[in-house]
């Protein structure tokens, strides 16, 4: 895993990618803090991360950052190389996972200086809310941990780094429009019902791009959509009322952006923890499962 971790790093710093992802994210986030903190002599370092810039620049760099990690890779051949190293599948994937959490960390860390500015010169008479600047920027952290775990996953299952970034950006597109869409449409059984129906079809996608290489896929991924809408039908039928407000429960869990307000309470949110962790958890493995079919 080091040698994988020490390749990906060089390979960051070497194109210059990695020296511009953490400008750009400082850069960003900077101004965010000057506009939202400094200026309007906010104590409060959450507030820099509750605006709608900072899901915007995960959509453009998360793409750019992960698309090389394993579409470049099969797309140049030189996956082949990587396969039959003397290394298991967990390590090529934790090894590229850390190397771009390490890259994210770097102005993350930089960051963790701006709850101090503030306290300088905050004035003594106010409750200065050090521990929980630091929670959210913990959860901006986790944020970005897991938008980079969903690009690493969804660059292992393509062969193309440009359709690596089209893809990841779509999905993190509307895990941010997600909550949006939560809050204009009506939370009616009916359309619980199609959150559910949904949420179904997705699960036979993920299966089927896990085993696409088989040749019952494709039937197996008809059964899980068939048995699962119908059963869905049945409990409809039943009592309807049990999907009243099911959509926006499922738009605000897809919403990892949304998950991010959890973290600028006045408490720490042990729920929102576990999600983060969870989705990074199964990314992950989704990944391991994907590169182990095709190395066989």
């Amino acid at each position: 895993m080091l040698a994988i971790y020490k390749k990906e790093m060089k390979q960051f710093f070497i194109s210059m990618i990695g020296y511009a992802f953490i400008a750009f994210l400082l850069l960003v986030v900077g101004f965010c803090f000057y506009y939202v903190n400094v200026k309007n002599a906010s104590p409060f370092v959450g507030y820099s991360f509750d605006v709608p810039y900072i899901p915007m620049i995960f959509l453009i760099l998360v793409p750019v950052i992960t698309m090389k990690l394993f579409a470049d890779e099969k797309a140049t051949k030189t996956d082949q190389i990587l396969f039959t190293a003397p290394v298991t599948i967990a390590d090529i994937v934790w090894g590229k996972f850390l190397a771009v959490a390490t890259i994210f960390t770097i102005p993350v860390i930089i960051m963790c200086s701006f709850p101090l500015v503030l306290k300088d010169f905050a004035s003594e008479n106010i409750d200065f809310p050090m521990i929980n600047s630091y929670v959210a920027i913990l959860g901006f952290w986790l944020m970005g941990l897991t938008y980079f775990a969903i690009g690493l996953y969804i660059s292992s299952i393509v062969d193309n780094q440009v359709i690596s970034a089209v893809v990841t950006f779509a999905v993190l597109f509307f895990s941010f429009v997600a909550q949006y869409f939560a809050e204009i449409l009506p939370a009616t059984e009916i359309t619980g019902l199609a959150g559910v129906i949904i949420v179904i079809i997705l699960i036979a996608l993920v299966y089927f791009f896990l085993l696409r290489g088989l040749r019952s896929t494709p039937f197996v991924t008809l059964i899980i959509v068939a048995v699962g809408i119908t059963a869905a039908v049945i409990i409809y039928v039943i009592n309807s009322s049990l999907y009243t407000n099911v959509l926006q429960n499922i738009l605000y869990a897809l919403s990892i952006d949304h998950n991010l307000d959890d973290y600028l309470l006045d408490y720490f949110d042990i729920p929102a923890l576990l999600y983060n962790i969870s989705i990074i958890g199964v990314a992950l493995y989704l990944t391991t499962q994907s590169i182990q079919k095709r190395r066989g």
